[in-house]
């Protein structure tokens, strides 16, 4: 990326630190590394440095596991719950 494009997408987008996830504004922070022509921004330096030791590690993370069945059940169950009883359950 060219300067004048970092500062464009610094302006206009927020982007997800590849590292923790968390939502940075790129034009609030100076944390960047270049890998293999992409510019990735960081919301620290302990998470730059841990890209940069490895960032095949970061940028090839597999998608989260999908919510197994019982968990499932739980918010199915708290839905129904707060549909039937509202906010505040009977005692």
């Amino acid at each position: 990326m060219t300067n004048s494009e970092i500062s464009t997408k610094a302006l206009r987008d927020v982007v997800t630190d590849p590292v923790c996830r968390m939502e940075v504004n790129p034009g609030q922070t100076r944390l960047l590394a270049i890998y293999r022509g992409h510019t990735y921004w960081f919301c620290s330096k302990d998470c730059r440095t841990a890209f940069e030791i490895n960032p095949r590690k970061y940028l090839d993370a597999k998608p989260p596991k999908r919510k197994g069945w019982f968990r499932r059940y739980y918010e199915w169950i708290a839905k129904v719950d707060r549909e039937q009883f509202g906010s505040v359950r009977p005692n």
